[in-house]
């Protein structure tokens, strides 16, 4: 694949977390005269991981301030910027009503940078300081400078990828850094899983631990039966995943340079030193990266996980599960077992010419009428998507795909996640428009032709993939809008264009950052693979040195 928060204030505040299974939304809390008002704010809603949940929806459906009524260029533009140090390819967080320094709560945005910085910024004020920042570069360490890996897909370095993790039950934010050490003539390269603390930065759980692993088999790079963790040739893009009481962490690798495995590895979410899980794609075989452009694995809440891997070994009997769409659970000894999978009747050819599978993650269906209740979508890189039934995913026939529903989407390739809202599925292909496919649940069948799609299409010069990752913001179904950032002039440089349209009408485009004269809200240079992220009014668009915050503007 070549795409490339004094102790009693705390406890207290966290007694007022309501953990939902799409997005984390705190309500205030009354001191019921044990302490002094804290200020916490009610109705506010967290962003912990990417795409808002473990299902990987996409959906804010908790949003009360942005509607289709004031999305416009009147009403609505760039608020504020927030500068950091290097790329931003990683998706923003946001906590919610954290006790700080000040003693006050403070919604807070999480950026993470390709310097391996990470921010703590107020969510809803202009401030070129953050509360706090924090290297995690180690005493001698840089980032990894991309020619050390042999690939483009990441430049000019390589430190904080992928969308870190928030734990609002401890306060702690979960991410994976990359790092290089030259010492006495050796260089070694690091990736280490870090607990910070959202209040400082301050490292906890025992954090950081260097991530490394191993596991039987005879592939290619295998050493006396033991195939080997490579830190450097391990792309950590995938989003991380607190599922179960653990970080699960993913790994592809940084373009087609060989050795390299498709990894899932888990670590405790009490102690970030234990390792839990350790599991291999390939570990007879080569290749398998877990890319899913950025996504990262998902969950249906009952112990299982779900993912796709990319082109490489398949033969499931050697345990070589390439170009699959997995389901994975736990078991003794840091085993993970495949407990399901499909793959394509053609997954070889597939491989052969790179249309594989592992391009977007495993998006779950809300549970379904019809008669296969549970259903997750994902697609490869030719543009077919396929509805697979969680239950009973298909496995593997050389002739014939067991699935619910295979269909060949207008794009001709794409790179990018989709999104499931209101009964229709909501993708982009490289350099085409966003498009929507209805869903008939009495039929379990997509629509095979989209019922609309944007005047605009989405590519991204000098970088090998187009399209665009959507999200959704909405009060329950209603005022709902699609988000979406355009990357094409990423490779220029030049700034990204943060869209909005109506999903019920792609065609009707409600917003862009380039309506405004005099480019008012001219957002941030561009990074492919941006997803927005919207909540409590704001949207954050990430890229190149900073965040850009849009929002409803002062009369």
């Amino acid at each position: 694949m070549h795409d490339y928060r004094h102790p009693s204030l705390r406890r207290l505040v966290l007694s007022c977390v309501l953990a939902t299974t799409a997005i984390l939304t705190l309500t205030r809390c009354s001191s019921s005269g044990t302490g002094p008002d804290i200020g916490l704010k009610s109705g506010v809603v967290a962003v912990p991981t990417y795409h808002y949940d473990n299902q990987r929806s996409g959906i804010q459906s908790k949003e009360t301030t942005l509607t289709p009524a004031n999305v416009n260029a009147t009403s609505f533009g760039k608020q504020f910027t927030l500068p950091v140090d290097g790329q931003v390819f990683a998706q923003p967080l946001v906590a919610t009503n954290v006790i700080m320094s000040d003693g006050k709560a403070h919604d807070l945005v999480l950026i993470a940078t390709e310097h391996d910085t990470v921010y703590a910024f107020d969510a809803d004020v202009a401030s070129t300081q953050p509360f706090w920042s924090k290297s995690l570069l180690q005493t001698g360490e840089t980032t990894v400078p991309f020619t050390d890996t042999g690939s483009k897909d990441i430049q000019p370095e390589i430190g904080i990828t992928s969308t870190p993790v928030f734990d609002p039950n401890q306060n702690i934010l979960y991410v994976v850094s990359k790092s290089k050490l030259v010492q006495n003539g050796k260089t070694t390269y690091f990736q280490r899983l870090h607990a910070l603390k959202v209040e400082t930065g301050v490292e906890a759980l025992n954090g950081p631990t260097v991530i490394s692993a191993s596991i039987p088999g005879s592939a290619p790079d295998a050493v006396n039966g033991q195939v080997p963790f490579n830190a450097l040739k391990s792309l950590q893009r995938s989003a991380l995943a607190l599922i179960d009481g653990n970080v699960w962490v993913a790994f592809a690798s940084h373009g087609d340079n060989q050795p390299y495995h498709g990894w899932l590895l888990a670590y405790s979410a009490a102690d970030v030193s234990q390792q839990t899980y350790v599991f291999n794609d390939t570990p007879n075989g080569s290749e398998g990266g877990i890319w899913m452009g950025s996504n990262g694995p998902s969950s249906d809440g009952n112990g299982n996980i779900f993912l796709a891997s990319g082109n490489g070994s398949f033969d499931s009997t050697q345990s070589n599960y390439s170009s699959s769409s997995l389901k994975l659970t736990t078991g003794p000894n840091k085993s993970v077992r495949v407990a399901d999978f499909f793959s394509p009747y053609n997954q070889q050819l597939m491989s052969a010419y790179d249309n594989d599978f592992g391009v977007m993650g495993s998006v779950l269906l809300p549970d379904q009428p019809g008669p296969v209740p549970h259903l997750l979508v994902t697609a490869d890189k030719s543009a077919f998507i396929y509805l697979i039934n969680r239950d009973s995913m298909g496995s593997y026939d050389a002739t014939t795909n067991h699935v619910i529903q295979t269909v060949k989407l207008d794009p001709n390739s794409t790179h990018q996640n989709a999104l499931f809202f209101n009964n229709a599925l909501y993708l982009s292909g490289d350099s085409s428009p966003m498009y929507v496919y209805p869903f008939n649940p009495t039929t379990q069948q997509f629509q095979i032709t989209p019922s609309s799609a944007t005047p605009e299409t989405f590519t991204c010069n000098g970088c090998w993939v187009g399209g665009s990752a959507p999200t959704i913001s909405a009060n329950g179904t209603s005022n709902a809008i699609l988000w979406t950032v355009d990357a094409t002039q990423f490779g220029v440089p030049g700034p990204g264009v943060l869209c909005a349209y109506d999903p019920a009408d792609l065609t009707h485009e409600l917003y862009s950052s380039t309506q405004a004269a005099g480019n008012r809200d001219l957002a941030v240079n561009a990074n492919k693979f941006v997803t927005p992220v919207v909540a409590n009014g704001h949207v954050y668009v990430s890229g190149n040195g900073a965040v850009d915050v849009y929002g409803l503007l002062t009369p």
